[in-house]
């Protein structure tokens, strides 16, 4: 007799519980979401419900749709890069991203860099003229990239360039960065010698 007693009650309370949620959800208190069917009529994306044209851009049995019609042209939705109204087949390449089967793929590959001389340390008598190397990066997904140079001191500090009258160390570091922040450098040294010191003859 108690045991049914407690299980009148809990089934009151449970009751009551879904009264109140009912009551809120009514209410604007808790908004009870469901999730919405869509039909396909003449070529159409359409709300079942009302009939109505679907607006806004979704996603329908792997299909992406725009204002009800199917999307055909290249665009990234959601992170994800669509063609002809599904997810690109293969491996593409879509500004400046690369996508394979329709995912995103993040490129982890640093760019190539090439100096067109590939000596790294270099010797020159004070005063002799010193044209730096030509320095060019390319990437496979990025394409063509900049290149950017610093040239320091052998006090560590950054020049606007290389002066051959100023004997000592410098460090010239070539720097290329990808669109996907991957970045590869390359460093030459070049050292000025210090001027020759005349000798001095004095004829009494």
């Amino acid at each position: 007799m108690q045991q049914r007693i407690e299980i009148t009650r809990i089934t009151r309370i449970a009751l009551a519980v879904s009264l109140v949620l009912l009551m809120h959800s009514s209410f604007g208190g808790i908004q009870v979401y469901a999730k919405t069917s869509y039909q396909v009529k003449e070529n159409k994306l359409v709300n079942p419900k009302t009939g109505k044209t679907v607006t806004k851009t979704v996603v329908y049995k792997g299909k992406l749709y725009k204002k009800g019609i199917v999307y055909k042209k290249k665009t990234v939705y959601k992170g994800n890069l669509y063609q002809n109204g599904k997810l690109a087949k293969g491996t593409k390449i879509y500004k400046k991203k690369m996508y394979i089967n329709g995912i995103y793929k993040k490129d982890k590959t640093k760019p190539v860099l090439t100096l067109s001389n590939p000596q790294s340390e270099y010797v020159l008598t004070y005063g002799k003229a010193f044209k730096l190397p030509t320095a060019t990066a390319k990437d496979k997904i990025s394409g063509k990239v900049n290149v950017k140079t610093k040239i320091q001191n052998d006090k560590g500090e950054e020049v606007k360039k290389l002066d051959t009258t100023l004997s000592g160390i410098y460090t010239i570091t070539f720097m290329a960065t990808d669109y996907e922040k991957n970045t590869v450098t390359k460093k030459i040294t070049v050292e000025v010698s210090p001027a020759e010191q005349l000798e001095v003859i004095e004829i009494y």
